[in-house]
């Protein structure tokens, strides 16, 4: 089998070589994105630049809000503004609140650049008494993009407006952070400076696509993927943030960016340390082991006992008011729904949602929380959203807002869908069913044969984790050789691979990807194909 063939399953239809994918061409360098509203922002940019008028920038709360945030200050000191400061929510709460109008009105800020988040908060964006810039990826759930504020005008950049005049249509493939970058390219082009490359920001719009999920099988994130991941010429901050959470890592992989930076991140802002994560992230990564800290919240969340689990449709269903954790006295619980939802669906094999019961303006009973989906590939938040259901987030991770009387035709509408639902973009080892065989190898010897395992390793450091390609077998085939604390080492054909949590499911993928060298890890699969 050709490597171009094992590939196919990621590549076809998504403009991008699989010469690329593998290394062996680099990503052109993409063309600029003519936004909607570009021609207004870029002047309203200028305007602010030749006044030298101060600069307050709202970062989501999230990698990718701090990512676009870090991409937007650095750039603006670049180009020449000297009054620039950041600000965060100090809840996990996305967007704009009250809290945040008064906050800024009362620093009178010349412009308000909101990165990542609010293109839906009008509301707020019409209180304030500044100048608005708003850059995102969010969808847009109304056609007002320009307007007046209370003291000047916003305006909307968001990828997921079309741009009909210009040929621009809707693009979901983007983060908050390359939004930003992208604005910022078509600033540059347009007054001839050009600072944004050499001070390598397109890494930590790589950074955002992996902690994003945004899918990167396309020529344009390939690009900025190419230029960050293994990539030995870090920013200096990037380089400071590996070495404190994971001395032993040489170069910037996209296993450290997933299963260690934003998991820090998210530690901090789970626990309510938003200030935290800013504090680190846009300046002092020295001391991003203060991040960690707040892992000490979610012990008890990780022990859920299974009598608040029932099942509904095939589906997990977790009321945290039920849990006696140590975040309700804390009010903290709703921030950890996500991390309950994903425990459940490990501990129980079955997609899962964790909600917290809140109360609407009008009194009515909400239940507010996360999904997480077992199947590979499955559009999960597609099939919510057909049934009206608030979903927000990525394709098998996202945030849900329903009535009670809503959870049921959710359960109902996702179990029909696993149920009814074959994904095979993967590779199958050993004896294996016929009908459960994907891109089939005898054994790990033969897909190493024509540097085809190399190719995938390769290729899946480079693909969000919606694309990779896994390699997946029964688990009796796995040989347990050492047994830690926090990871469990098995042995196939010979060749050391890692698991973060014992191999208890019927089948399992093992995840290769290349950084210094060829890794190896071992996942639980919980679905049945």
């Amino acid at each position: 089998m050709e490597i171009k063939e094992l590939l196919n399953g990621v590549i076809d239809e998504r403009e991008l070589d699989y010469r690329v994918l593998i290394g062996e061409e680099g990503a052109s360098k993409p063309p600029l994105i003519p936004f909607f509203n570009l021609i207004p922002a870029l002047n309203l940019m200028h305007r602010h630049l030749v006044h030298g008028g101060s600069v307050l920038i709202h970062a989501d709360v999230d990698m990718d809000g701090l990512g676009a945030a870090k991409v937007v200050r650095e750039e603006l000191s670049a180009l020449g503004f000297k009054d620039i400061k950041t600000c965060i929510n100090s809840k996990r709460e996305h967007g704009m609140n009250p809290q945040i109008v008064s906050h800024v009105n009362s620093k009178k800020p010349s412009l308000f650049i909101v990165v990542d988040s609010s293109s839906n908060d009008l509301e707020y964006i019409k209180a304030l008494e500044c100048d608005v810039l708003v850059l995102d990826h969010h969808i847009v759930e109304h056609n007002e993009y320009s307007g007046k504020t209370a003291g000047g005008e916003y305006l909307i950049i968001n990828c997921m407006i079309d741009n009909k005049a210009d040929g621009y249509e809707a693009d979901e493939d983007m983060s908050g952070a390359l939004v930003a970058y992208e604005f910022f390219r078509q600033y540059e082009d347009r007054v001839d400076r050009h600072y944004l490359e050499g001070l390598k920001l397109y890494q930590w719009v790589g950074v955002t696509l992996i902690s994003d999920i945004i899918r990167t099988g396309n020529a344009r994130n390939q690009w900025y993927i190419e230029r960050t991941i293994n990539e030995t010429e870090l920013r200096d901050e990037l380089r400071v943030l590996m070495r404190v959470l994971n001395p032993n890592e040489k170069r910037l992989t996209r296993s450290f960016i997933a299963y260690k930076l934003v998991p820090a991140v998210n530690k901090a802002i789970r626990a309510g340390a938003t200030a935290v994560a800013l504090y680190v992230i846009m300046a002092h990564p020295e001391e991003a082991y203060k991040l960690e800290v707040y892992g000490k919240y979610q012990p008890k969340v990780n022990d859920i006992p299974k009598r608040v689990v029932r099942i509904e449709n095939g589906i997990g269903i977790v009321d945290l008011g039920e849990l006696n954790l140590a975040v309700n006295v804390l009010g903290l619980a709703a921030n950890y729904t996500g991390l309950v939802a994903a425990m459940v669906m490990r501990k129980h094999n079955c997609s899962a949602i964790a909600y917290v019961r809140e109360t609407d303006s009008e009194g009515n009973t909400i239940f507010r929380g996360s999904f997480r989906g077992r199947a590979h590939g499955l559009p999960y938040k597609e099939v919510a959203t057909k049934y009206s259901i608030m979903a927000q987030g990525h394709t098998n991770a996202f945030g849900i807002r329903v009535l009670p009387s809503e959870i049921s035709r959710l359960t109902g509408a996702l179990g029909i869908s696993e149920s009814a639902y074959r994904y095979k973009p993967y590779c199958t080892m050993y004896p294996i069913r016929e009908d459960l065989r994907g891109r089939h190898f005898k054994d790990l010897g033969e897909l190493r044969e024509g540097k085809k395992l190399l190719y995938l390793g390769i290729a899946n450091s480079r693909l969000s984790s919606d694309e990779q390609i896994n390699v997946t077998m029964e688990s009796k085939n796995l040989v347990l050789t050492e047994e830690h604390t926090n990871y469990y080492k098995y042995e196939i054909d010979g060749y050391e691979v890692t698991a973060f949590e014992r191999v208890k499911t019927e089948f399992v993928d093992i995840y290769f990807e290349y950084g210094e060298y060829l890794r190896g890890y071992v996942r639980a699969r919980h679905d049945s194909f």
